[in-house]
């Protein structure tokens, strides 16, 4: 797909993509148009620059006078939206009088939001250049039009759009991140280099465009660069811990855990009480530990990384607060719980129900209980979420719930956990998550068609959610009598119009082209499919996996190395394949993505001559082909047949423990 052009448009994208303007120009030109000759031929300056201060900062804020107002009149338009749009267009006609004329910009940006929530695009883009007019100095409108354009294909006017937003708001850190993204997905990164360029002259509180500008040149391949510049951001920006934070990440992404530990140190010399370095650091050292153990890292001993997790620990006892110590507590335990030592854990899961809020000890107890069940004590498991289903609010209560299904259905208590999950959807009929997880316990219990039933209620419920369509197309690509009816390409189709920009539809779509035994085998159309799958919704890993399957078959092996690189810069974080070739918690993508190959090359070793043979419809592998990994489609289809470590790993997937805490 190619991205320069300004008329590609997204798939079901909005087809009014019209757009004029003319600005006229101001004194905040002069940071982008007065230096325009010499930028064109200035090559980008290689070495870090120093920041310098300006006091001059233009950012418009707000009053309380003007939220006021905004917010009584929105009040009184809230009964109208029941009527439809046109409804509340004329209740802002015949009101508006009652808002000072100059918070008008504040309600046309409030109504233009409104319109998008409906589906009213063109509308949308009238109230945002009202905006623009009556208030050149509002970041939303110039992001929310330049979002607009971009929907709808229009890449070059939503730069554009952005470009003029700067020239009006030249220290808006939201406009140039997302002017800098924008020209990666153009493929240029000269101009955003420029804004880069003006950002390191200004001030240090620019530090979330330039840490954006690092991990751009990291997405581009220059390593050393995003390096420099992330020491240059530490050593000038030492206020922030998120800076150090975003250095730790990078490093992390890209295995290089050595200096992940060193800007985890430094953050934390320079900021002891930014809580999540000294996550960032307990997971840095686990990883090191795990390294050490497989022989991988050996410039570091393991006593040496043990007595550090424990220095931490010890040292944030004074450092953190009661909020975030029992956080600390908690990854410590699961630490330890991962090298089998379950007394320790135990003890450090008691410390953190001691010393955690109140309002929160249910998430202690809930976690306590994923450590018994994975040690085998289901009835101590059950004790603890019984505990926890009596601290939980009521808006939390279903979380819990299937964590208790989760606990029966591995103790074998198949019907227990049914009858758990479905007191879960009854709780949370307005979260569509609970749902699907009553859908993957029918699957992972080889209940296809229960699970289809359910699948099909949800959508009635959530209808503009992929993910519960994507299980609906997949529950179906399980079946031949579906395949030979076509229903699973139905489902798709049915899909796109209702969720067109769902990156797990889209996988889905691209699984249905790499069946070879259905008429819809098409490779080329696939590898379209996965790259909307990528751009969509990159932190999904199995559209990854597929993609990487796909060049295999068709032995285009030279791009793989870019396929790695787009994989371990979006960092996936869920999908089914993901988390069955994920072998640990502690593995980073790049090393998910070792594992992935590994187990897609095996497989295709064994089967490459089904692809040879295209169309058979009657083949015994038809309904075994809706994912990259057979064998996992095998597991789910006989759950009975499969050993408890793979059963375990099929509920909870590769994390020890996976709770938000």
């Amino acid at each position: 797909m190619n991205l320069n052009s300004s008329s590609q448009r997204i798939p079901f994208g909005n087809k009014t993509n019209s757009y004029s303007s003319a600005e006229p120009k101001r004194k905040t030109d002069l940071v982008f148009s007065n230096r325009k000759a010499n930028q064109e031929n200035k090559p980008f300056r290689s070495k870090p620059r120093k920041f310098s201060d300006s006091s001059k900062h233009t950012t418009l804020v707000e009053s309380s006078a003007c939220k006021q107002h905004v917010k009584e009149f929105l009040n009184e338009l809230k009964p109208l939206e029941e009527k439809g749009f046109r409804a509340v267009l004329e209740g802002v006609h015949q009101k508006i009088g009652k808002v000072p004329s100059e918070y008008h910009w504040k309600v046309f940006l409030e109504v233009a939001e409104l319109a998008k929530r409906h589906g009213k695009g063109e509308a949308a883009r009238e109230l945002l250049e009202k905006v623009r007019f009556l208030q050149p100095h509002a970041q939303q409108a110039w992001l929310e039009q330049s979002k607009l354009e971009e929907e709808s294909g229009a890449l070059a006017q939503a730069r554009d759009l952005l470009l003029q937003g700067l020239r009006h708001c030249p220290y808006s850190d939201q406009l140039s991140i997302k002017y800098i993204k924008l020209q990666e997905k153009l493929q240029d990164l000269t101009p955003a280099r420029r804004v880069l360029g003006s950002a390191w002259t200004y001030s240090e509180k620019n530090w979330k465009i330039l840490v954006e500008g690092a991990l751009m040149e990291a997405r581009a391949g220059n390593f050393e660069k995003a390096r420099n510049d992330f020491q240059t951001l530490m050593a000038n920006c030492s206020a922030y811990g998120a800076v150090f934070l975003e250095a730790v990440k990078f490093e992390e992404k890209w295995g290089c855990l050595g200096e992940a530990m060193k800007n985890c140190e430094k953050g934390l010399e320079m900021n002891p009480r930014y809580g999540p370095l000294w996550f960032a650091y307990l997971r840095i050292l686990d990883k090191l530990e795990y390294q050490i153990n497989l022989g991988k890292v050996k410039e570091f001993k393991t006593l040496e990384i043990i007595q550090k997790k424990q220095d931490l620990v010890s040292r944030g006892k004074d450092m953190l607060t009661k909020e975030l110590i029992w956080k600390l507590y908690i990854d410590y335990a699961l630490s330890l719980e991962r090298k089998g030592n379950l007394e320790k854990t135990r003890q450090f899961l008691k410390e953190a129900v001691l010393t955690c809020p109140n309002n929160l000890r249910w998430k202690a107890f809930m976690i306590g209980a994923r450590v018994e069940v994975r040690a085998g004590n289901h009835q101590v498991a059950v004790k603890l979420l019984r505990e926890a289903l009596e601290e939980v609010p009521a808006k939390q209560k279903a979380s819990v719930l299937v964590e208790l299904g989760k606990a029966y259905e591995l103790a074998g208590e198949l019907e227990q956990a049914e009858t758990t999950m479905v007191k879960a959807c009854e709780f949370a009929f307005q979260d569509w998550k609970i749902h699907l997880e009553r859908i993957t316990f029918h699957m992972r219990v080889s209940e296809f068609e229960k699970a289809l039933e359910i699948t099909k209620e949800a959508i009635v419920k959530f209808s503009s959610t992929g993910r519960l369509w994507a299980a609906l197309i997949q529950l179906k690509h399980t079946s031949k009598q579906y395949i030979a009816e076509e229903l699973h390409f139905k489902a798709f189709a049915l899909a796109l119009m209702e969720v067109p920009k769902s990156g797990e539809v889209w996988c889905e779509g691209a699984r249905l082209r790499m069946n070879p035994f259905t008429p819809f085998y098409d490779l080329n159309k696939a590898e379209i499919y996965l790259n909307f799958a990528i751009q969509f919704t990159p932190q999904y890993g199995d559209s990854f996996i597929e993609l990487l399957r796909l060049y295999i078959i068709r032995k285009e092996y030279t791009k793989i190395k870019e396929l790695k690189r787009l994989c371990v810069n979006a960092d996936p974080n869920y999908g089914m394949l993901w988390f069955y070739c994920k072998q640990s918690g502690l593995e980073s993508a790049a090393e998910v993505w070792k594992n992935a190959k590994a187990h897609v090359i095996t497989e295709l070793c064994c089967i490459k001559t089904l692809y040879e043979s295209p169309l058979n419809s009657k083949h015994i592998w038809q309904d075994h082909m809706w994912s990259a990994i057979a064998h996992l489609n095998w597991s789910l289809k006989n759950h009975t047949q499969i050993d408890p470590a793979t059963k375990y790993k099929l509920v909870f997937g590769s994390e020890t423990i996976k709770c938000d805490i």
